[in-house]
């Protein structure tokens, strides 16, 4: 039964351009018919062997055929076809079309002159990147070359729909493609995409638009633009371009004299709705160039780009591009977002817009103070707090909520509008501050490393008290442990050494703050442990405090005791913060010499000491058994 409906199709496919065409064409809309054209696709599971399937299933192999030919007539109908039997399931049917290596076909016909031709490619391609096999056997890799061209040509007819298609598939394309799979191999097909993009973005009709918008968010991803040289300044000028099309098409406030007009109401509705997803996916190229930024910064070859003339200046550098969109985000993203404020408020904009303000904090790091205040001297926390206001009841606004309350912090934490000595005023601000912090599941999501932060929740006992293992913590994650050598070493004076090292005048003025550091020499990793002993031993060179020295000695007696209690001797010799514990306590001991005569504490001290010793040193005696 298979092999004579297989043959009756052969027949009918060989006069495509009769009457046959028309009756298969018909037949493909059957679910039932296409089942049996296929069913002899292999499962899922043995669908790697593709000689198996290239044997075994001829539709594909006769579809290639026809591709292979000369006639575009016959290509346009065999893509066709091809499209018509994948709408009923691209999961099902696509590997045995891919195992048949069609798309490669595909691609090449896509440098042909006919619309018809060009339209049933897009359609059968676009349904073939729903299989990751479609990526995984890289024919993306070799067909976005021709894409790329493909939409170069199509831009110049005048079909507004094919337009669309091309920038769909190409959407799809550069979305999908797995990260570990590079599709961007050569650098000046990446240039003609952000051409082609542009020249997109340009276009006067809208729907072409928002398509060519999407594609740009798509587009901004590191895995696609992280071969150096990186071409930033071509960046900055698709981002422009996308900010500044929105900033054009914004409709204006709308009339009240035609609202007895239901077809003129219904009209402005869909132009609204058009272009809240033109801003939608403006935002998003936004943010993507921001989170482009940042991840950028791991990557030494993108910083400075190469194969730049000494003598010359060279612009294509991740800073400028950095401080663009700084720049860019005031002139052109904010009054965009506050003008749509102005007529209608989407969740899922303001979403995209306030992760975007987020993750500017950290593009250019010393210009994150500066940003910080122009928002808050503004009208940014009024804002969000309105926005919480509208939201709050709203259980799926919950991501948003996240981000305003983050957001909230990015700006209130860093405002020169709050000052360490809150007034009356502000003590609102600060249960509101604590309130979200409550609320937060990890306080790395607000953590900026700054510190007028670190001195903010160290200064407040309610703060300090909730979050200041986590923020000392967080501060010497951060810290780089060879800056804070140099800075011991350059700065001589207290008041240079303050300066260069933050948490010494607040160590200072707060000492219970030491019984924090302590417990992350013990607790924390190795790297966070040696910070912490060289702030403190800073800290102790500089400070004469007799009682300082004292608190230490007590806490350290404690700590030396709970270890011996609780550990065995394998447990001590695999803790590796307990010699750094040990060398800080040598320094206490030594800091307190000449000061007074040793007292039952020190005796204690030395006991336990030389007790945790032996216990550290390879085949010690385990004292317990």
């Amino acid at each position: 039964m298979y092999t004579s409906l297989c043959r009756g199709l052969v027949q009918v496919v060989l006069v495509l351009t009769g009457r046959g065409y028309s009756l298969l064409k018909e037949l493909l809309k059957s679910d039932r018919f296409v089942s049996i054209l296929m069913d002899n696709s292999k499962p899922e599971e043995e669908s790697e062997n593709s000689d198996l399937l290239e044997g075994e299933n001829p539709l594909p192999l006769i579809l290639k055929k026809l591709l292979l030919t000369r006639d575009e007539m016959l290509q346009a109908a065999s893509s066709h076809c091809m499209a018509a039997v994948l709408v009923h399931s691209p999961s099902r049917y696509a590997p045995a079309f891919i195992h048949a290596d069609v798309p490669e076909f595909l691609f090449e016909c896509l440098m042909c002159s006919s619309e018809i031709l060009i339209w049933s490619v897009y359609c059968s391609l676009l349904l073939l990147t729903e299989e990751r096999l479609f990526f995984s056997k890289c024919h993306t890799v070799y067909g976005i070359e021709s894409l790329v061209r493909s939409l170069q040509h199509v831009l110049q007819l005048n079909n507004v729909e094919l337009h669309k298609q091309g920038l769909l598939l190409f959407t799809e394309i550069v979305k999908r493609q797995p990260v570990e799979i590079k599709l961007f191999t050569n650098r000046g097909i990446c240039i003609n995409a952000i051409d082609v993009l542009m020249k997109t973005v340009d276009c006067p009709v809208l729907e072409v638009v928002v398509e060519a918008v999407k594609a740009a968010a798509a587009f901004l991803r590191k895995d696609h633009l992280s071969s150096p040289p990186v071409p930033y300044e071509k960046l900055q000028k698709l981002l422009e371009a996308v900010l500044k099309r929105c900033v054009d098409l914004s409709p204006p406030h709308s009339s009240n004299k035609h609202e007895g007009d239901l077809l003129l109401s219904m009209s402005q509705s869909r132009v609204s709705w058009k272009h809240g997803q033109l801003l939608l996916s403006t935002l998003e190229s936004f943010r993507n160039a921001c989170r482009l930024a940042v991840e950028l910064q791991s990557d030494p070859m993108a910083q400075e780009n190469a194969f730049t003339a000494p003598c010359s200046e060279n612009k294509e550098t991740l800073n400028n591009f950095s401080e663009f969109l700084l720049r860019i985000c005031d002139s052109l993203c904010i009054p965009m977002v506050m003008n749509y404020l102005e007529r209608a408020v989407s969740s899922s904009v303001m979403e995209v817009f306030i992760s975007a303000l987020n993750t500017l904090f950290t593009v250019v790091p010393n210009m994150r103070d500066k940003f910080s205040k122009k928002l808050a001297s503004s009208c940014f926390i009024r804002l969000i707090l309105e926005l919480k206001a509208r939201f709050c009841s709203v259980q799926s606004k919950i991501s948003l909520l996240w981000l305003l309350d983050i957001h909230y912090l990015a700006v209130i934490l860093l405002s020169p509008h709050l000052p360490l000595s809150l007034p009356h005023t502000y003590q609102r601000s600060l249960c509101t501050i604590k309130r979200i912090l409550d609320n937060l599941p990890d306080l790395s999501l607000v953590y900026i490393h700054c510190p007028l932060i670190l001195k903010f929740f160290l200064h407040y006992p309610e703060l300090m008290g909730r979050f200041g293992h986590q923020v000392l913590q967080l501060w010497f994650s951060w810290e780089d442990c060879n800056h804070m050598e140099t800075e011991e070493a350059a700065f001589g004076t207290s008041d240079q050494l303050n300066n260069a090292n933050p948490l010494l005048p607040i160590l200072k003025s707060n000492s219970s703050i030491l019984l924090i550091l302590l417990d992350l020499v013990c607790s924390s990793s190795v790297e966070v442990a040696q910070k912490v002993l060289m702030t403190l031993r800073t800290f102790l060179e500089k400070n004469e405090d007799v009682f300082v020295c004292d608190l230490l000695r007590s806490q350290f007696l404690q700590i030396l005791q709970q270890l011996l209690v609780e550990s065995s001797s394998a447990s001590l010799q695999a803790n590796r913060n307990l010699p750094i514990l040990l060398s800080l306590l040598f320094l206490v001991q030594l800091r307190n010499k000449g000061m007074r005569e040793l007292d039952s504490t020190d005796f204690k001290l030395l006991h336990q000491g030389e007790f945790v010793c032996i216990h550290l040193l390879p085949g010690g005696f385990d004292l317990f058994q």
